[in-house]
Protein backbone atom coordinates (compact mmCIF):
# COMPACT_ATOMS: atom_id res chain seq x y z
CA UNK A 1 0.00 0.00 0.00
CA UNK A 2 2.18 2.72 -1.25
CA UNK A 3 2.07 5.37 -4.29
CA UNK A 4 0.17 8.11 -3.47
CA UNK A 5 0.07 7.30 0.47
CA UNK A 6 1.44 10.77 2.43
CA UNK A 7 3.20 9.99 5.94
CA UNK A 8 3.90 12.91 7.98
CA UNK A 9 7.18 12.36 9.99
CA UNK A 10 7.60 14.45 13.17
CA UNK A 11 10.47 14.97 15.04
CA UNK A 12 12.90 17.64 16.49
CA UNK A 13 15.94 16.02 15.17
CA UNK A 14 16.38 16.63 11.06
CA UNK A 15 18.55 13.95 10.74
CA UNK A 16 16.13 11.67 12.03
CA UNK A 17 13.88 12.96 9.70
CA UNK A 18 16.02 12.40 6.52
CA UNK A 19 17.02 9.05 8.33
CA UNK A 20 13.14 7.79 8.26
CA UNK A 21 12.34 9.33 5.38
CA UNK A 22 14.99 7.79 3.28
CA UNK A 23 13.84 4.29 4.76
CA UNK A 24 10.28 5.10 3.70
CA UNK A 25 10.28 6.71 0.31
CA UNK A 26 12.07 4.20 -1.72
CA UNK A 27 8.70 2.60 -0.82
CA UNK A 28 6.62 5.00 -3.07
CA UNK A 29 5.41 6.87 0.17
CA UNK A 30 5.49 10.85 -0.08
CA UNK A 31 6.73 12.34 3.05
CA UNK A 32 6.35 15.42 4.79
CA UNK A 33 8.34 16.70 8.03
CA UNK A 34 7.21 18.85 11.09
CA UNK A 35 9.53 19.55 13.99
CA UNK A 36 7.06 20.18 16.18
CA UNK A 37 3.44 19.10 17.54
CA UNK A 38 2.13 22.39 16.66
CA UNK A 39 3.45 22.75 12.91
CA UNK A 40 2.63 18.43 12.80
CA UNK A 41 -1.21 20.15 13.16
CA UNK A 42 -0.98 22.89 11.21
CA UNK A 43 0.45 20.87 7.93
CA UNK A 44 -2.18 18.01 9.00
CA UNK A 45 -5.39 20.96 8.66
CA UNK A 46 -3.75 22.29 5.46
CA UNK A 47 -2.41 19.34 3.22
CA UNK A 48 -3.80 16.61 4.65
CA UNK A 49 -1.85 13.02 6.09
CA UNK A 50 -2.77 9.16 5.92
CA UNK A 51 -0.41 8.36 8.74
CA UNK A 52 1.63 10.33 11.10
CA UNK A 53 4.63 9.01 12.63
CA UNK A 54 6.13 11.14 15.60
CA UNK A 55 8.73 11.13 18.61
CA UNK A 56 7.32 11.80 22.15
CA UNK A 57 9.87 14.39 23.02
CA UNK A 58 9.53 17.53 21.19
CA UNK A 59 9.44 21.21 21.75
CA UNK A 60 5.95 22.69 22.86
CA UNK A 61 3.65 19.90 22.77
CA UNK A 62 4.88 16.73 23.23
CA UNK A 63 4.27 13.77 20.90
CA UNK A 64 1.80 11.89 23.38
CA UNK A 65 0.20 15.23 23.39
CA UNK A 66 -0.56 15.36 19.45
CA UNK A 67 -1.29 12.09 19.93
CA UNK A 68 -4.02 12.80 22.43
CA UNK A 69 -5.14 15.98 20.46
CA UNK A 70 -5.63 13.91 17.40
CA UNK A 71 -7.68 11.09 18.92
CA UNK A 72 -9.58 13.52 20.70
CA UNK A 73 -10.72 15.53 17.24
CA UNK A 74 -13.26 14.03 15.26
CA UNK A 75 -12.00 14.78 12.35
CA UNK A 76 -8.20 13.46 12.74
CA UNK A 77 -9.03 10.83 15.25
CA UNK A 78 -8.97 8.10 11.73
CA UNK A 79 -5.60 8.72 11.24
CA UNK A 80 -2.97 6.30 12.59
CA UNK A 81 -0.58 7.31 14.71
CA UNK A 82 3.01 5.49 15.03
CA UNK A 83 5.33 6.53 17.73
CA UNK A 84 8.91 6.31 17.06
CA UNK A 85 10.78 6.76 20.11
CA UNK A 86 14.22 7.06 21.96
CA UNK A 87 11.93 5.99 25.25
CA UNK A 88 12.14 2.41 24.74
CA UNK A 89 11.30 0.82 27.80
CA UNK A 90 8.06 -1.15 28.00
CA UNK A 91 6.18 1.21 30.41
CA UNK A 92 6.89 3.71 27.26
CA UNK A 93 5.10 1.99 25.12
CA UNK A 94 2.23 1.75 27.55
CA UNK A 95 1.70 4.91 28.08
CA UNK A 96 1.89 5.93 24.46
CA UNK A 97 -0.71 3.11 24.31
CA UNK A 98 -2.86 4.55 26.68
CA UNK A 99 -2.33 8.20 25.24
CA UNK A 100 -4.20 6.37 21.70
CA UNK A 101 -1.29 5.96 19.72
CA UNK A 102 -1.27 3.00 17.17
CA UNK A 103 1.90 1.53 17.13
CA UNK A 104 4.96 1.88 18.99
CA UNK A 105 8.85 1.43 17.65
CA UNK A 106 12.23 2.15 19.72
CA UNK A 107 14.47 4.26 18.03
CA UNK A 108 16.23 2.93 15.81
CA UNK A 109 14.29 1.18 14.46
CA UNK A 110 15.18 -0.96 11.34
CA UNK A 111 13.94 -0.33 7.97
CA UNK A 112 12.04 -3.44 6.99
CA UNK A 113 10.50 -3.22 10.97
CA UNK A 114 9.72 0.42 10.14
CA UNK A 115 8.06 0.00 6.72
CA UNK A 116 6.10 -3.59 8.10
CA UNK A 117 4.63 -1.63 11.08
CA UNK A 118 3.37 1.35 8.87
CA UNK A 119 1.69 -0.69 6.41
CA UNK A 120 0.05 -2.67 8.82
CA UNK A 121 -1.36 0.37 10.38
CA UNK A 122 -2.58 1.91 6.61
CA UNK A 123 -4.34 -1.65 6.19
CA UNK A 124 -5.89 -1.46 9.88
CA UNK A 125 -7.46 2.06 9.15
Amino acid sequence: MSGEVRLLLVDDDARHLELVGAMLEPTGYETASARSAEEALNAIAHDGTDLVITDVSLPGMSGLDLVRRMKDDVKLRRIPILVLSGHAMPEDEQVARMAGCDGYLAKPAEGARLRAEVERLLRSF
